[in-house]
C-alpha cells in the first residue's frame, strides 16, 4: 500500500475466540492484487480502522507466508476495539500499513528465546510459526510464555505443534488441573535456562514483566545488545507525524516497535 495515509477497504473472513475479550480476526484486503502483493516483518503491525470510530495499532499474527489474508489477535480494551469486538465474520474494515520495525533479522547461527507474557504471545507467533514449518532457519528457537490463568490463555491450538519443533517453556501463575507445564513466574523458567553470546532475546508482554525479565537477563549477564523489547505506546498516525508516540528522540511507531534494550535503556519512561 503506497499512500501512508490512505486505509484500504477491506473485510473480516473468519473470528475465533481465543480467551475473554480476546479474539484472532482473519482480514483480507478486498483488492486481491493489493492481499497477494502485501508484504510485512513479524513485529511490524497495522492500523486496523473501523469506519466512524476510529483506528488503532494491532501486531501482526500470521506469517508473512500466507497471501491469502493476514491476522490480529486482539484485546477489547477501548473504543475501537470494544466495537470491534461486536463485529462478525463478513463485516468491514480498514487497514494501513505495514508500520514499523520488526524483530530483527534472524540468522542460521543464531539461539532465539522468545520470551512473551499473556496477549504479547501473538506478536511472536508468526516467528513459531515460520520456524515449525521450515520457512525461519536458526540454530535453536526457544519460547518462555507465561500468563496469569488458564482462562486467559491465547493460541492455545497451536501449542502442539511448536512444541514439535520448538522448545517450549510455559508457565502459569495458578494452578489448573488442565495444564501440563509449569505453575509460577515465567522468570523461574527463564533463571533455570541456559543461554549464550548467540542468543538473541525477544522480549513482549505487559510492561510490568519487562523489569522483572530485564533483571533475570542481567543478573545471567546477558548483554544489552543480545535483549530486544517490543514498546507498547499510543500510536495514531503509524508514521512518525503526530508524535504522540515520542520515547526520547525516538518514535515507537516509526522506530520501533521492536527496540534493541541498550538504544532505549537509559530512556526516562521508555520501559
Amino acid at each position: 500500500m503506497n499512500n501512508d495515509y490512505l486505509p484500504q477497504a477491506a473485510t473480516i473472513k473468519k473470528i475465533t475466540i481465543e480467551a475473554f475479550n480476546v479474539k484472532t480476526y482473519r482480514i483480507a484486503l478486498n483488492n486481491q492484487h493489493l492481499q497477494r502483493s502485501l508484504s510485512f516483518e513479524a513485529g511490524q503491525f497495522f492500523m486496523l480502522g473501523i469506519p466512524g470510530d476510529g483506528e488503532a495499532p494491532i501486531s501482526i499474527s500470521s506469517s508473512n507466508h500466507i497471501k491469502s489474508y493476514f491476522e490480529l489477535t486482539i484485546r477489547a480494551t477501548g473504543q475501537v476495539t470494544n466495537h470491534l469486538d461486536k463485529l462478525k465474520s463478513g463485516d468491514a474494515v480498514t487497514i494501513r500499513g505495514p508500520y514499523g520495525h520488526g524483530w530483527p533479522k534472524i540468522n542460521l547461527d543464531d539461539e532465539i528465546a522468545l520470551i512473551a507474557g499473556g496477549i504479547g504471545l501473538p506478536a511472536v507467533k508468526p516467528l513459531l510459526d515460520d520456524y515449525c514449518h521450515g520457512y525461519l532457519h536458526c540454530q535453536k528457537l526457544q519460547l518462555f510464555f507465561g500468563t496469569t490463568s488458564f482462562e486467559k490463555l491465547v493460541c492455545v491450538r497451536y501449542y502442539k505443534l511448536w512444541e514439535q519443533e520448538a522448545q517450549l517453556f510455559m508457565s502459569l501463575n495458578e494452578q489448573n488441573p488442565k495444564w501440563k507445564y509449569h505453575v509460577g513466574r515465567v522468570t523461574e523458567l527463564i533463571k533455570a535456562a541456559q543461554f549464550t553470546d548467540k542468543t538473541k532475546f525477544f522480549v513482549i508482554g505487559p510492561p510490568i514483566m519487562y523489569k522483572f525479565v530485564l533483571a533475570e537477563l542481567a543478573a545471567k549477564q546477558i548483554k544489552d545488545t543480545q535483549i530486544f523489547l517490543s514498546l507498547e505506546r499510543r500510536m495514531h498516525c503509524g508514521f512518525g507525524v503526530c508524535q504522540h508516540c515520542a520515547v526520547g528522540e525516538y518514535y515507537v511507531c516509526k522506530d520501533g516497535p521492536v527496540f534493541r534494550y541498550d538504544k532505549i535503556k537509559n530512556i526516562p519512561g521508555a520501559i
